[in-house]
């Protein structure tokens, strides 16, 4: 296909672009003053790029990006079925211990001379979950947006590079505030979290995750360097051309991978490592074939945490990098703590939550 498009589909492409540049800015769209600007841009661009598509009846919707749509709209509908409101018999049936706490509620209500109501949702905290439905929108819609407007090689290009740039960013400001023992995010002092970079981020781990979602995308540029650069030529040769022609490509895609790998570390962020080495032992497993699957899987595993454990042992010996050496697991009990509690609000069953 050629990378030609209408004005319109450009512009929408160039503000596609600045959404992905703003989103992680402020406070990584945490604060409650980001979230409407966080969910209303991906929604209209994606209804924006929708009608776009529409009037060019020649392009088609693969067969992958319809069951990611349909995965996605199916997964808002679920969220979305938690709102609706839904009389007590059936609530008791779907949900007991939602069934319960409302008819709590209630009985409260009316002591205080409240008006009870006799239909309610599942969710016990409906303007949380609507929330978090708003926010499933969002992905949605930009998940639609690169489907549909970033769909020539150009325009994928810009738009990893657009993110890989991003990412190196995160790690030069959240590194430098780390040096100079700031922690600040645009003057603001982070109060929450001691002693741990998080770039624009308030919580380390979602800066170390960001990063590491877009590490892959620094080896596709890496890569995609490598095999336009005199593809069939020998290996000097080709090597010679990938420094000539694709030099800045290159180290675009090398930046940003030294960038996620220095951002996990400094976040000190285990699970954004974890994921990191099991996602690339996943990809490498996919992309070898039945036969050498789980050798290849192996390999790739065993390397990406050689390479982690080093600098985990050094850094973890340092006494500025104390969460790397921990070895309790209270971050884990909090979420297995937060897990069973949801369960039991689902089901109405008396789970064990005893601490290990």
């Amino acid at each position: 296909m050629r990378d030609r498009g209408s004005v319109a589909e450009i512009i929408c492409f160039t503000f596609f672009l600045a959404y992905l540049v703003w989103v992680p800015l402020p406070f990584g769209s945490a604060s409650d003053g980001a979230l409407t600007p966080l969910v209303l841009p991906p929604l209209l661009l994606a209804a924006a790029s929708s009608i776009l598509i529409a009037r060019r009846p020649v392009l088609r919707i693969t067969r992958p990006g319809r069951l990611w749509t349909a995965g996605a709209l199916l997964f808002a509908a679920l969220i979305a079925l938690q709102l609706v409101p839904l009389p007590g018999p059936l609530l008791r049936a779907i949900s007991p211990e939602s069934a319960r706490l409302w008819s709590t509620a209630d009985r409260v209500a009316a002591l205080a001379g409240a008006g009870d109501g006799s239909m309610h949702p599942i969710s016990v905290d409906p303007a949380a979950t609507a929330v978090q439905l708003f926010r499933v929108a969002a992905y949605a819609g930009a998940f639609v947006t690169a489907m549909f407007i970033a769909r020539t090689k150009n325009r994928r290009l810009s738009m990893v590079a657009v993110l890989a740039l991003m990412a190196i960013f995160e790690t030069v400001y959240a590194i430098r505030e780390a040096a100079l023992q700031r922690y600040e995010i645009w003057g603001w002092k982070n109060t929450l979290i001691f002693n741990r970079a998080t770039g624009t981020f308030v919580n380390p781990n979602h800066f170390a995750h960001y990063a590491a979602i877009i590490l892959p995308f620094g080896a596709f540029l890496c890569a995609y360097a490598w095999h336009t650069a005199a593809p069939g030529a020998p290996f000097r040769r080709r090597l010679v051309v990938l420094i000539e022609r694709r030099f800045i490509l290159l180290s675009l895609g090398a930046a940003t991978i030294v960038a996620g790998a220095a951002a996990m570390l400094v976040a000190q962020s285990r699970g954004a490592m974890l994921a990191t080495v099991a996602g690339f032992a996943a990809v490498g497993a996919i992309a070898s074939g039945r036969r050498h699957a789980v050798a290849r899987a192996g390999l790739i595993a065993f390397s990406v945490v050689a390479v982690f454990a080093g600098v985990f042992f050094v850094m973890g010996r340092a006494r500025s990098s104390k969460h790397l050496g921990e070895r309790d697991s209270t971050s884990l009990q909090g979420r297995r703590s937060s897990v069973l509690s949801a369960l039991r609000i689902w089901t109405g069953r008396q789970l064990a939550t005893r601490s290990q």
